[in-house]
């Protein structure tokens, strides 16, 4: 019987594998990468994938190279067969052929160390790898299923989280969705009901580009099976994107203050970016007032500003504190301009130059601030015109 499988390896090698190794490097595939690749004794269905499979994707001249380092690589981590049909059934056709030399000398190996469960590799293949940018795959492969293949999930849960939650989520985030916040919703929370009320709440109230920040920080500040609570925090989350213009300022707001968001009249600490209630009268729509704490001569030279009309944020009231410092309310005004940019805006010429008649401004006075970076000028949209502004003096 030994006899007759060895026999059957030969050929194989023989008529699938040699025959595709360029004619001047035979010689040293033979005596190197093949050696290599045998001695971790594949079975002979796995052999016949890489020959049928695998092969004709490596590009001719890094063929013998594969074999040695790349295939070996994975071989010698696990040879299992079960798990080699499920990689080369489920996996390989999702991802680019251009990418099967990092997949196995890299991307495999932290999964092929752990103990072996085809039903996962399964079911990434159908529920998670197909939604996922295809360059992004082999480190979904590298990062995240690891994590899958050492955690319980349930059949109901995985549903909830690949048919609800998951195709909420950006595309280009959903690995991080992965490495980021499942780990930290799954330790605090396996209920099903609590996840199909996270899955609710991205959906309609949480705007697209902040529900990975929301759910890998925000939530996780409070009790997830406190349905009542969350549902309120939730909609207290969701005016606070709005009246923030959906801003960075606005995730940042939340992720630090979720589990503890009221319907007090509240303002922004800028100092820690905690929401603290408002002593002095102030006709804002709240959560659009930000509380500053600055040096004299800061508040100087930002008073100056304010005073001649250079588009700077607005001091809508200020007080001497005891410690010699001024306490400034001031209001949020739109998102930054390293936000505006990020997403090329159309008028990104037009923006820029008000940004440099303010530095202008700002030199010719003899006004000293020295953070005049795009993320401290920010936009007022108003209709068709957006005006710039400088703050954070």
């Amino acid at each position: 019987m030994r006899k007759n499988s060895n026999s059957k390896t030969q050929k194989i090698i023989e008529n699938g594998i040699i025959p595709q190794i360029s004619f001047d490097l035979r010689k040293y595939f033979v005596s190197k990468p093949l050696v290599s690749v045998i001695s971790k004794k594949p079975s002979n269905s796995t052999l016949i994938s890489i020959s049928q499979k695998i092969l004709p994707s490596i590009p001719v001249d890094q063929r013998a190279d594969f074999f040695r380092y790349s295939l070996s690589s994975a071989l010698s981590v696990n040879n299992n067969r079960e798990v080699w049909k499920a990689i080369n059934s489920h996996i390989l056709p999702q991802i680019p052929k251009y990418q099967y030399n990092e997949l196995f000398q890299y991307s495999l190996i932290k999964p092929l160390q752990l103990k072996t469960n085809t039903k996962i590799w399964k079911a990434v293949s159908k529920d998670v790898l197909p939604i996922l940018p295809q360059e992004k795959r082999i480190r979904f492969i590298e990062s995240s299923l690891p994590y899958l293949l050492r955690t319980k999930i349930s059949k109901e849960n995985w549903k909830i989280i690949t048919k609800k939650i998951l195709p909420n989520i950006e595309p280009e985030e959903r690995n991080e969705f992965f490495e980021q916040a499942l780990p930290g919703i799954l330790k605090k929370s396996k209920n099903p009901i609590t996840l199909n009320q996270l899955a609710q709440i991205i959906k309609t109230q949480i705007p697209k580009e902040h529900r990975l920040s929301f759910l890998s920080k925000a939530i996780l500040n409070t009790d997830l099976n406190d349905h009542n609570h969350i549902k309120n925090q939730a909609r207290i989350a969701k005016e606070i994107y709005s009246k923030l213009d959906n801003s960075q300022l606005s995730s940042r707001i939340v992720g630090i203050n979720f589990g503890n968001l009221t319907n007090d009249k509240t303002i922004i600490n800028h100092n820690n970016l905690k929401l603290i209630d408002s002593k002095t009268p102030l006709e804002e729509d709240r959560f659009t007032i930000i509380y500053k704490e600055l040096k004299p001569k800061s508040f100087s030279n930002w008073q100056r500003a304010y005073s001649q009309n250079i588009p700077v944020e607005p001091i809508l009231n200020y007080k001497k504190l005891r410690n010699g410092n001024f306490g400034v309310y001031t209001k949020f005004l739109g998102k930054t301009l390293e936000e505006k940019f990020k997403y090329g805006p159309k008028n990104e010429v037009d923006l820029s130059d008000q940004k440099d008649h303010i530095i202008n401004k700002i030199e010719e006075n003899s006004i000293e601030h020295h953070r005049m970076h795009d993320g401290n000028f920010v936009v007022v949209s108003n209709g068709k015109n957006s005006k710039v502004h400088l703050i954070d003096f």
